[in-house]
Parts: structure tokens; sequence; C-alpha cells
């Protein structure tokens, strides 16, 4: 990807978290996908569920992510996208499933929330729609689980660990690993899902 292009995808998933923080259903809708946009309820009740703890909150992009998924008008059933380094005995990468994925082009971006009332990541899968970029999924995720933070989960892996506990330490390792990803797994457009509407 470009410079040119990952400007385009961060400028617009900050601009849309902007819609999100301010909880206007409207402008969320206008700049998404039809089959967002046609789900007036389910955008409402995803933007409520979250409106209190992002009041007010502004956003920065962490990772930016393009998918191409062209080649027609079909609908890829299990769309599958790897980024990343692939070296022998090193593979650093990051994998993307997405079902019913119609054909076109993609950006993921992740946001980290900042001056919410509790740590957020906030990811957008955008569209191209022309030379406009859409809202084919929204994906607020919290940073913490059961109160707790990433460093936290880690900690408690290591005393685990220290202990000889090594299937707690396993475990909360795990659990600190998903919260640091930021909420990186999407689901099928058009559909709602308990971390989003995609």
């Amino acid at each position: 990807m470009d410079a040119n292009l990952k400007q385009q995808l961060r400028t617009t998933a900050v601009q849309d978290f902007g819609y999100v923080a301010a909880n206007n259903v409207q402008a969320v809708a206008q700049n998404s996908i039809p089959e967002i946009a046609n789900n007036v309820q389910g955008l409402t009740d995803l933007l409520q569920a979250n409106a209190k703890d992002l009041a007010g909150a502004t956003a920065e992009a962490r990772s930016t992510f393009f998918l191409d998924a062209t080649g027609g008008d079909q609908v890829l059933q299990n769309a599958q996208f790897y980024c990343g380094v692939f070296n022998p005995g090193n593979d650093t990468k990051i994998g993307f499933s997405l079902n019913n994925l119609p054909a076109g082009k993609y950006g993921l971006v992740i946001l980290d929330v900042k001056n919410s009332q509790k740590p957020y990541f906030y990811s957008f899968l955008l569209k191209q729609d022309a030379n406009a970029w859409k809202i084919a999924g929204l994906f607020p995720r919290n940073r913490t689980i059961a109160g707790h933070d990433a460093q936290w989960y880690w900690q408690e892996a290591r005393n685990y660990k220290a202990q000889g506990k090594v299937h707690n330490a396993w475990f909360y390792y795990l659990i600190a690993r998903e919260i640091l990803e930021g909420g990186s797994s999407v689901g099928s457009t058009g559909q709602m899902t308990e971390n989003g509407i995609v």
C-alpha cells in the first residue's frame, strides 16, 4: 500500500470515529455501505451501547491494512488475507478471515481511542466505493477484560509460571495477547455480531 492510500484510509477511519463518538447515527449511515446504512436499528444499538464510554473521545490510527478481494461480482465465501513477513523459522504475520465478503477493495484500520471512559480499540473495515471509502464494518473493542488490562494479565501469567502453574500461565498469556491484538478478527458483511456490525 502506498503512503497516499494509507493516509486516505487513516483519515477516513478517524473522521468516521468522530461520528461514532458523537453518537451521530445519520453521519455514520451516510458514510457506510448500504447493508449497514439500511440497518438503522442495528447501527443505532451499536452506537448507543458504547456512547457513554466514547463521548468526547478521539482516536489515532494504530494499524492499517489494505485487503484486495477483487475478481468480479461474486461473493467470497471465506476470504483470507495474510499480512506480514514470511521468513523460514520466523513468521511474523497477521491473518484476517472474512465470510461472505463481496468482491472489492477493502481497508482495515485499527484505532487507539483516547480520552474514553474505558480504554478502547475501535476498528473500521472500509470498502472502496468509486473514489470514497465507505464503512463496511465497525468493531468496538474494550481494552480490558473483567476490569483488567493486558499488563495485568501478563503479570499474572508470569506469577503463575513462577509457581509452576503452566496451564494457568498459558491461559493468562492468551488473554493478554487477545487484548493487545486490538480486535483484528472480523466477521460477515451485513450481519450483527456480539462485537460489532459488519
